[in-house]
């Protein structure tokens, strides 16, 4: 359980937690058998991908992150991969999950457990969570209840030893024991993650929307003055009469008074009054009312007093005697 099975002095393996697989591939530093190398002890697992293995995932309990570690040294720490403490190492805590012996967390720019990459990967997709340092500690806790709910549960297994039995472990299984839960054949990896895959699943944060600004009712009343004002041109046009030259849309008395208008009773300008030129205009009108600039026929023209014109119409009133 990223824990070590040291049996003298020296090196000593970690195991990922999750699969029980060590931190590192068996061909690191090493030629990897060929077609021609039948007699190899590891020869059926020239065509299987171990680079998995060394892909490892801390989960920070400094800087509750997650980051990205190099494969075990065999001293039960990790070499951080990337970022301002890349090189610096990653130490295992002590827990029922991850239970490692290590020294002081002051010793460590890393401290916490390790998984591998692939391991927290799918667990990420079977959950339906995204990879974080939240998800590292779920898992963590699962997989801590699991052990309480079943102590009596070994899930190592004979091939941990100081360094992992890759041998015997090939000589007990086929190829396929080693692959990566994220390949099609990597059964026997996800059969053993099935345990841990946390069931709540991490509600997704919801998106702070910014409200529309409320548009001013001052603006809106304008908007739907302006809109009145359209619809009765087009109703005049269509009608054939003439567009009214009324203020029906001031809202200021003065204003309203200033231009001869009838201010009413909804404190609005109501309707347009009829102004000093056109009662002039009505007199006159009723003054010349013999007067017969409609006459088409010259005798009646003359004896009306007006005068026939050269166009042979009635072109104007005669001065009167």
């Amino acid at each position: 359980m990223s824990y070590y099975k040291q049996k003298g002095g020296g090196v000593f393996d970690v195991f990922c937690p999750l699969c029980n697989l060590p931190f590192y591939s068996p061909f690191e530093g090493q030629k990897i058998p060929s077609d021609d190398d039948e007699d190899d002890d590891l020869y059926d697992l020239r065509n299987t991908d171990m680079k998995w293995l060394s892909d490892v995932l801390g989960v920070d309990d400094n800087t509750s992150t997650v980051m990205e570690l190099k494969g075990d040294d065999r001293y039960g720490q990790f070499p951080i991969k990337n970022g301002k403490e890349k090189g610096e190492l990653f130490g295992l805590r002590d827990s029922i999950a991850v239970q490692a012996g290590t020294r002081k967390k002051e010793y460590y720019k890393g401290f916490g457990a390790a998984f591998h990459n692939d391991c927290v990967k799918y667990i990420s997709e079977k959950s339906g969570r995204p990879i974080s340092y939240q998800l590292g500690v779920d898992i963590e806790q699962t997989i801590e209840d699991y052990f309480k709910a079943h102590p009596k549960t070994r899930r190592d297994d004979d091939y941990q030893q100081q360094s992992y039995d890759f041998q015997s472990a090939l000589e007990d299984h086929d190829p396929n024991y080693f692959v990566s839960p994220l390949e099609p054949d990597g059964k026997h990896v996800r059969q053993m993650l099935s345990d841990f895959i946390p069931k709540n699943k991490t509600p997704s944060p919801q998106k702070n929307k910014t409200p529309s600004p409320p548009r001013p009712v001052q603006a809106e009343a304008v908007q739907a003055e302006a809109n009145v004002v359209v619809q009765r041109k087009k109703k005049g046009a269509a009608s054939g009469a003439t567009v009214d030259n009324s203020c029906a849309s001031q809202k200021d008395k003065v204003i309203c008074i200033k231009k001869k208008c009838v201010w009413g009773k909804t404190n609005r300008c109501s309707k347009k009054r009829t102004t000093r030129k056109q009662k002039k205009s009505k007199s006159n009108a009723s003054a010349n009312t013999h007067a017969c600039p409609s006459h088409k026929d010259r005798n009646e023209c003359v004896m009306n007093n007006c005068v026939w014109g050269k166009t042979n119409r009635c072109s104007k009133k005669r001065g009167t005697k």
